[in-house]
């Protein structure tokens, strides 16, 4: 990292610790879900409305196939990157929320590079 920015190891490594004891850097172990049994990852990017966003949010977070959840400002207000057995694993159909998206987009996809596919997955409006 030194290297990489131009500054002295110590500099580095103070810094690095820095960032660790604050809780602004938190190292984590990406494993691959295909080698779990978990074939099939789906993203999931949702418009709601700002008041809604920090339940939409942690609601997805609660649910048994997230990896990552996010919120954001632009186009798609929270994301949810979840992952799954394959098409039938009960878990997908439907990731449902207390507050309703005026927008839903779900990209699924895996190991054989399944196609993208749009639409809702939260039921009927």
């Amino acid at each position: 990292m030194s290297r990489e920015l131009g500054i002295g190891q110590s500099t580095a490594y103070r810094v690095t610790q820095s960032l660790l004891q604050r809780g602004l850097v938190r190292p984590r172990v990406e494993i691959e879900p295909a080698l779990l049994g978990y074939a099939l990852e789906a993203v999931v990017a949702l418009t709601v409305s700002p008041g809604g966003m920090r339940e939409a949010a942690r609601t997805l977070a609660r649910h048994p196939s997230a990896r990552y959840v996010s919120t954001n400002a632009g186009a798609f207000s929270v994301v949810h990157q979840g992952v799954f057995r394959d098409e039938e694993d009960p878990a997908l159909p439907p990731l449902l929320l207390p507050t309703r998206p005026r927008r839903a987009l779900v990209g699924l996809g895996g190991p054989r590079k399944a196609a993208h596919h749009g639409g809702s997955v939260l039921g009927p409006r």
